[in-house]
């Protein structure tokens, strides 16, 4: 059986026309997907700004006397987040030229090996700035994790409480005068 020039052209056009809807609905999807695509960038980005934020709130360095520092931590200390607390604190240090920088660790949930090499770190690199150091809050569980894992920490004052420290550094300022 064989098919006429009409037949042909008519099956042809019908073929064509399924191409080009076909080819239409390709590119609706593909447009529809990169929208989803542009969509998921912008939430990804806010989700990056809210990070930022909530780490830069999570650790705030504050100013308690004339020339000391108090750093809270909370939470979990991870490498990122320890490097940006550095980061921050070293410079910190440096702008406000303070003496005294008390790290405060009742919030610290956890400290495991990253932690305590982390404390030690931020410990002599704010010391090298020229600012004294104290470790306030640590509570048994951190004494015994950080026994545990071999931090040394002999050379480093620790107190019981944020208000202990405070009185520490001013005893150290009594004594400067």
């Amino acid at each position: 059986m064989a098919l006429s020039n009409a037949d042909l052209l008519v099956a042809q056009t019908a073929l064509t026309g399924d191409v080009q809807r076909q080819v239409e609905q390709a590119k609706r999807e593909s447009a529809e997907k990169q929208r989803a695509l542009d969509e998921l960038d912008r939430k990804l980005e806010v989700i990056e700004q809210q990070k930022a934020a909530i780490r830069e709130l999570s650790t705030p360095i504050l100013q308690v006397g004339d020339d000391v520092l108090a750093l809270p931590l909370i939470g979990n200390v991870d490498v990122d987040r320890s490097e940006d607390v550095m980061e921050k604190l070293l410079t910190e240090v440096t702008a406000r030229r303070a003496s005294f920088v008390i790290i405060d660790v009742t919030g610290v949930l956890m400290v495991d090996t990253s932690t305590a090499s982390y404390l030690q770190r931020m410990v002599r690199a704010t010391e090298l700035l020229g600012a004294s150091c104290l470790l306030t809050g640590i509570r048994p569980a951190v004494a015994q994790a950080l026994v545990s894992v071999g931090a040394e920490m002999s050379e480093l004052t620790t107190l019981r409480t944020l208000r202990e420290g405070l009185a520490e550094c001013s005893r150290r300022q009594q004594r400067r005068r």
